[in-house]
């Protein structure tokens, strides 16, 4: 289980670093606008994980889905009358209904305190962030200042799956072994 945590955790921070190299990202983002918004949403996180622990996976899963398709715009968490958005796709309807009970509750309480200013992109991944702190994990600093999604599509996450499973395949067996041997042996090493 130790090891499943840990390998969670070095995903969610790839996922992190990756984002945060595409636009001007920094901890200090909203400090003039919402200073508190990390204290708001760890508030609303800590108050769903009193509720329910399936708060952790489900979180960290919903980030990582959000992530795997446009980046960590917050597409996924669009609702769509015609059931075409990317939450809608089929390889997203198991995400659990805690993850996004986590990031609306959380996204309500932070414009009741600041209307209109901070993404949900930011909020969903600062809440990513601490769950895992609330699970055991180490503290990191979230780069903030991502933009909302403004596409939200099923077939973008079926065509993303297609190029990850194309990819995947064009690896031969003893790659595939010596990069999960490498990947989990570094992820040992970081949790001992």
């Amino acid at each position: 289980m130790e090891v499943w945590r840990c390998g969670l955790l070095v995903g969610m921070l790839l996922l992190m670093a990756v984002s945060s190299a595409e636009a001007q990202l920094g901890p200090s983002f909203y400090q003039l606008t919402c200073p508190n918004v990390e204290s708001i949403v760890r508030q609303a996180v800590v108050k769903k994980l009193s509720q329910t622990f399936v708060t952790v996976p489900a979180t960290l899963r919903l980030f990582f889905h959000d992530c795997f398709v446009e980046g960590c715009d917050a597409s996924v968490m669009v609702a769509s009358p015609s059931g075409d958005a990317e939450k809608d796709a089929p390889d997203n309807l198991s995400l659990a209904g805690d993850g996004f009970d986590t990031v609306i509750k959380a996204k309500q309480d932070v414009e009741d305190r600041c209307p209109g200013v901070v993404s949900c992109a930011d909020i969903l991944a600062i809440a990513a962030r601490d769950v895992v702190v609330l699970s055991g994990g180490p503290y990191f600093a979230v780069e903030l200042g991502r933009r909302d999604g403004l596409i939200s599509q099923a077939e973008r996450m079926h065509q993303t799956v297609l190029r990850y499973r194309m990819h995947c395949s064009a690896c031969t067996q003893n790659q595939t072994s010596s990069w999960m041997a490498s990947s989990f042996g570094a992820i040992n090493r970081y949790c001992d």
